[in-house]
């Protein structure tokens, strides 16, 4: 072990900043006796020591003194090194550094050589207490070595490391935090040390009554073929603690829990690992400006198995690999595909809670209701609910009664049929363009016979005002215009409606599903759903801008409702004329007015799919 380099030949008086780092609060080890440790303030006291010995007359300069907890193996992100002692440096305020060991300066030999470049561009030496190579080129490479072999010892302690962990772990010691997995808790060992202390060790989980039982529940509903979604909703509904100990749940907190297979009594230790090969830079506190990765789950080869017993089983294994099997065939939050699940016409966000505004979901595929997402987040306090079976039996008389009668559109929309409302006031802006036009003629003829000056101006401006009244009349003419033009597309939208709903009407006798929910969504039918205390149950709405369009009817055509459907379509585009008399056509229907219309014939149910092939 070499000491420091002495300084060139004319150096002294320097100011000296002092560079001090360690990984841990523990110190570094630099031998195997029980001294052999040095920490940030032996790392300090021997620098301070050398600058004296190197450069009697030189200053340490105070400020300049860096302590800084990081990796060696990482440069930019150390923020004392880059914040504190390179800008000075860089400004001239540091004319030589002083470091222990090249091993606390960097571990790679990449970061060693900026940071070389930096002092050399600047000419500041660099001197470590031990195994300071010099500025020679000789010097360079013992450096690059030394600090390469800092960069490979990290990695042979990183190994280490893992496989004194999982020697603890198959002895027993699992490699956790200090809060035990959700259902389970710590059981401890007591025992005293020579030194009379008391001390408790963890030696495995024991069963936490009320959690596992949430454990168990869940798997026995998701085998009886409740959603991950609905399950979370219920749980928060009931106010039951999340393992997290807020109230809500979500169905990836579910489906978690359901994955683990801790709960069969296989215990497994060091199951996760950093992954390095996608580094996000952190934003907050200690973590700003430095890479951060996550943790995922190692291949399953590599988890270190804990002694049998370590953890109670909760639930049986064969109970467990049928709820895998279960999840297997589901979309995440979904609920099993059944074939003999109760399908609904208002599902998809088609219904919605009046009271908060969100959707309203189905609760698995046993429960035939409808009910407002809104508590899990705590944004509805009523949470109303539907049965499935009222809500799509109002649908389904609503869209019966448009296509079978559907003059009870145009009874609402009668007032866009009336005379054209734009006809008194283009003959009014016709009248005033004439009216303008006659007197700018007679001013034009008077304007040339005028011969004094003061007489011409005067006539100039009122040709320029009458010239600015004139295309203000013609903008309300071209208003008017595009009005006219929008009564008129309303007229021949009802008008097209009329035709084509007569057909589709023909087709919904003995339609499947399928087909009625396309008949269904071209009305454009939302249902906004109230509790039950309220006056109106639901209000339905009805959407008809842009109904029956050529893509419409192609998907109608599709679906053998319109079988080849002629004629000409006339479709009402919303924004086609910006006019206080564009039709509303989007309207609503209260549930004891939907009720009152006749129940349509039940849809058959929808046919097999046939094999491939």
């Amino acid at each position: 072990m070499s000491g420091p380099v002495p300084l060139p030949d004319g150096r002294h008086g320097l100011d000296w900043a002092i560079y001090c780092r360690i990984s841990g609060r523990q110190g570094v080890s630099t031998g195997d006796g029980e001294d052999d440790t040095v920490s940030l303030e032996t790392q300090e006291a021997r620098c301070r020591a050398m600058v004296a010995a190197l450069d009697p007359t030189g200053r340490v300069v105070e400020t300049l003194v860096v302590r800084e907890i990081w990796s060696g193996v990482e440069l930019f992100s150390r923020p004392k090194l880059t914040g504190t002692l390179l800008p000075a440096i860089r400004s001239g305020r540091v004319d030589a550094v002083a470091c222990f060991h090249p091993w606390r300066w960097a571990r790679d030999p990449d970061h060693a050589g900026y940071l070389y470049s930096e002092l050399d561009y600047r000419d500041v030496p660099l001197r470590f207490v031990e195994d300071d190579p010099g500025d020679d080129p000789k010097g360079r490479l013992v450096g690059f070595i030394q600090h390469w072999s800092g960069k490979q010892d990290h990695a042979v302690r990183t190994e280490q490391t893992h496989r004194a962990r999982a020697a603890l772990v198959e002895a027993g010691h699992a490699w956790a935090t200090s809060k035990p997995p959700y259902g389970l808790r710590w059981r401890y060992a007591t025992s005293e040390r020579p030194d009379g202390r008391i001390v408790q060790r963890k030696i495995g989980w024991s069963e936490e009554p009320a959690e596992a039982a949430v454990l168990r529940e869940l798997s026995r509903r998701v085998l009886a073929g409740a959603s991950q979604r609905g399950l979370a909703l219920d749980l928060t509904e009931r106010g039951i603690p999340s393992p997290t100990g807020k109230p809500g749940w979500s169905d990836s907190t579910v489906r978690y829990l359901l994955r683990q297979r801790l709960y069969t009594g296989e215990a497994y230790g060091l199951r996760h690992v950093r992954d390095k090969a996608a580094p996000r830079i952190g934003t907050r506190g200690k973590s700003a400006g430095r890479k951060r990765y996550r943790d995922v789950v190692r291949p399953e080869e590599e988890w270190v198995r804990l002694p049998d017993g370590y953890a109670p089983c909760l639930i049986e294994p064969e109970v467990f690999a049928a709820v895998q099997a279960a999840l297997a065939g589901r979309r995440r939050g979904g609920s099993a595909p059944a074939a003999t699940a109760e399908q609904t016409l208002m599902g998809g966000g088609r219904a919605r809670c009046g009271e908060c505004g969100n959707t309203l979901s189905r609760l698995g595929s046993t429960r035939r209701v409808l009910i407002c997402s809104g508590r899990a987040m705590r944004k509805c306090g009523s949470r109303p609910s539907i049965r499935m079976a009222l809500l799509d039996d109002a649908v389904r008389r609503l869209a019966y009664r448009i296509y079978e009668h559907p003059e009870v559109i145009v009874e609402r929309a009668e007032a866009h049929r009336a005379a054209d409302p734009t006809e008194a006031d283009l003959a009014m802006v016709d009248r005033t363009l004439a009216e303008l036009a006659r007197q700018e003629q007679g001013l034009l003829l008077v304007a040339g016979q005028v011969t004094n000056a003061a007489a011409a101006a005067a006539l100039g401006g009122q040709l320029e005002r009458l010239a600015e009244r004139r295309a203000g009349a013609e903008r309300d003419r071209a208003d008017l215009l595009a009005r006219r033009a929008g009564w008129r597309e309303a007229r021949a939208y009802l008008d097209g409606f009329l035709r084509q709903a007569q057909r589709v009407r023909r087709h919904l006798d003995g339609a499947s599903h399928a087909q009625w929910q396309r008949a269904v969504d071209l009305l454009g039918i939302e249902a906004t759903v109230y509790p039950a205390s309220a006056s109106v149950r639901f209000v339905l709405t009805t959407e008809l801008d842009g109904l029956l369009g050529p893509r419409a009817l192609a998907g109608l055509e599709a679906d053998g409702l319109l079988a080849g459907a002629d004629g000409r379509v006339c479709v009402m585009r919303s924004g086609a004329a910006s006019t206080a008399h564009q039709p509303r056509l989007t309207l609503a229907w209260p549930a004891p007015d939907v009720l009152a219309f006749p129940p349509p014939p039940r849809p058959s149910a929808a046919p097999p799919r046939r094999a491939a092939g």
